[in-house]
């Protein structure tokens, strides 16, 4: 009996330290992003109040992307958390390898997209990104050929899907966060753990610690230097912010 538990919680240590180890991986990629985006367009910072704004550009960042990170793994770690007691564990395994590559696979792509998009029209995602909906797809194609690079784009796009893919495989069932966690020992300290785990996850998908509510759009305004508040809401929640956006203008009230 003994060894039973001692299996399932040591499976579940190790599907726990994958999952911690993926939402440091995605706050990284999006850290990574907005370095990159700032300085494509560093043109547009005001330099005089730069080292003044980038630590709360940074930190307030920080805050949209742990809330997107926590979109992809809400699941796998719900089904951890399930399977784990039923000894179970490889089908969480199983689907938290499905949203590791679903944000391998469309985080790159959004953020590129991104980037065009600002070069074009000054600004991430809003409602008018909606208004090539109505457009002639043909012409808008011709468009995407001729201004976007896409060539350029595509090999951008390989060359981050190929070091993103390397370095989940590479840290895979990685022994450093389960070599920490598995040295917690008794039922009590267990319970605690997973309750610790649940209460660091709902702080992370609400962005916010001691607010009442989760961290919102007009949050993002933190600094006088209007370029580097662009670069705070990351393009998933730009683009949900400019779907809410279209679809409030469009309203058409029956």
């Amino acid at each position: 009996m003994t060894s039973t538990k001692t299996t399932k919680w040591d499976n579940y240590i190790i599907e726990l330290s994958n999952i911690i180890f993926f939402w440091f991986f995605s706050v990284l990629f999006f850290l990574v992003f907005r370095l990159i985006f700032i300085f494509t367009f560093s043109s547009e910072i005001d330099w005089e109040n730069f080292s003044n704004n980038i630590f709360q550009i940074l930190i307030t960042g920080f805050r949209f992307d742990t809330m997107v990170t926590s979109y992809f793994i809400i699941t796998p770690l719900l089904a951890t958390l399930i399977t784990s007691i039923f000894n179970k564990i490889r089908f969480a395994r199983i689907l938290r390898k499905i949203f590791q590559y679903l944000f391998i696979l469309l985080s790159p792509l959004i953020c590129v997209i991104t980037i065009n998009y600002y070069h074009e029209y000054n600004n991430q995602f809003n409602h008018f990104l909606f208004l090539g909906l109505y457009d002639d797809i043909d012409a808008v194609f011709k468009t995407i050929i001729a201004d976007f690079s896409p060539f350029l784009n595509l090999f951008i796009l390989s060359s981050i899907y190929y070091l993103a893919y390397k370095l989940l495989k590479y840290f895979e069932d990685t022994k450093l966060i389960y070599s920490y966690l598995i040295q917690f020992k008794g039922r009590l300290i267990n319970s605690l753990l997973v309750i610790i785990s649940l209460i660091l996850f709902t702080f992370s998908i609400r962005g916010a610690v001691f607010e009442k509510r989760p961290i919102m759009r007009k949050w993002a305004y933190v600094t006088n230097d209007d370029f580097l508040n662009k670069t705070i809401i990351n393009p998933y929640k730009s683009l949900l912010y400019a779907i809410k956006d279209f679809n409030e203008v469009n309203f058409v009230e029956d």
